[in-house]
């Protein structure tokens, strides 16, 4: 990233904030000056690093204090999977025309959503000089050019895809939207999870709902649903304006695989007689594919120290002699160790499994022996 900026010239200071134990989530940014005249702009360019074993999804939002303060502000919203960065991204903050001179605190988090604490953050002391106020000048701080980041509309090419449309851009408050998504399964075995949505108000990001789910069960490998839809009723009393709704799938809610997001208006439209209060869940089509995970006969597969710091056993028993195949995968799906991948004789077996490479977090081991399958979680912790 630093190459980049000294390549375009920007004279700008470069630190890295040093998370917090528990947060392992990094924000690195720059400014392309520390001061600027009224009415004139500031860029910051930024990325997002998560270490975390576990794909982050929120935003990453700025605030300004001195002579005149404003509030927090979505700049964009987005995911980062476990053990990967954003892009090198960027966006420009207009400074108002009328903006006070004097020395202002421009700062970047990288949050969940407003309500939480931010995981990472970076300062800027920008000072604001006096000049004439250009024509057509910005009369409050705003963003513009918001360079885009992939990963918001899905983390298209993992584990897990899902895409989805709704059925119109605007709604009356009290009326109904309908979303129409498609999930796949990338993986050569079996996932299980939900899908489910989350609705944000803009321009803030403000979530207005908590996770709720629309369907839950596993899909086969390699495979994809058919196109299916659920309903969600629009509030009678949602203030007009723009909301982005969030569709996930993953493991559970708040631990999304992948994220379609799409963005509906709710028009200034009277109130629907006997409209709804929430934004609730109104009917959810049928998922064919959705079958619950298959039940296998156990052989046992446990694993000690668990948790555990370094390496740990993984013992099971075969009843008869079977192909095996051991092998350990993290939260998003990913084959990350194969522990063993070919005949064996019946009998008990113990295989270590060193991770040395891995970062902290929940890792799942699968076990196939023949026509039976076992898994057991395992936890790294450094």
């Amino acid at each position: 990233m630093k190459s980049i900026l000294h390549s375009l010239g920007i004279a700008a200071l470069l630190v890295a904030l040093v998370p917090t134990a528990s947060a392992q989530v990094t924000l690195t940014a720059s400014a392309s000056t520390m001061a600027v005249p009224q009415g004139g702009q500031v860029t910051f360019d930024y990325q997002v690093c998560n270490d975390r074993p576990e794909t982050i999804t929120g935003g990453l939002y700025y605030k300004v204090a001195g002579p005149v303060a404003v509030g927090l502000v979505l700049v964009q919203p987005g995911s980062v999977a476990s053990g990967a960065c954003s892009p090198n991204l960027s966006f420009t903050l207009n400074v108002p025309g009328s903006a006070p001179t004097g020395n202002y605190v421009v700062r970047l988090e990288a949050r969940f959503n407003p309500g939480t604490s931010p995981v990472a953050g970076q300062s800027f002391d920008v000072q604001v000089t006096p000049a004439a106020r250009p024509t057509g000048s910005a009369t409050g701080w705003s963003v513009v050019d918001v360079a885009p980041w992939p990963e918001l509309e899905a983390m298209r090419g993992g584990i897990v895809d899902i895409t989805a449309s709704a059925d119109t851009e605007s709604v009356a408050p009290g009326g109904q939207v309908t979303f129409t998504y498609q999930v796949c399964n990338n993986d050569e075995i079996e996932r299980s999870g939900s899908v489910f949505y989350r609705v944000l108000r803009l321009p803030s990001g403000t979530p207005v709902t908590d996770e709720t789910v629309v369907v839950s069960g596993s899909l086969a490998a390699m495979t994809c649903t058919p196109d299916r839809s659920f309903t969600v009723n629009v509030p009678g009393a949602a203030p007009a304006g723009n909301y982005r709704v969030r569709i996930g799938a993953g493991p559970a809610p708040g631990s999304p695989a992948a994220n379609a997001f799409v963005e509906i208006e709710v028009t200034p439209a009277a109130r629907l007689a006997g409209s709804a209060t929430d934004w609730s869940l109104v009917s959810s089509e049928a998922w064919p594919s959705l079958e619950a995970a298959a039940t296998t006969v156990p052989v046992g597969l446990g694993a000690y120290p668990n948790p555990f710091s370094r390496q740990t056993t993984l013992a099971f028993t075969l009843d008869e002699a079977a192909d095996v195949r051991l092998a350990v995968y993290d939260v998003l799906g990913r084959e990350v160790a194969v522990l063993s991948d070919g005949p064996r004789e019946a009998g008990a077996f113990e295989v270590g499994f060193e991770a040395v490479d891995l970062p902290s977090g929940v890792y799942m081991v699968r076990l196939v022996a023949g026509s039976v399958v076992e898994t057991v979680s395992v936890t790294l912790v450094r």
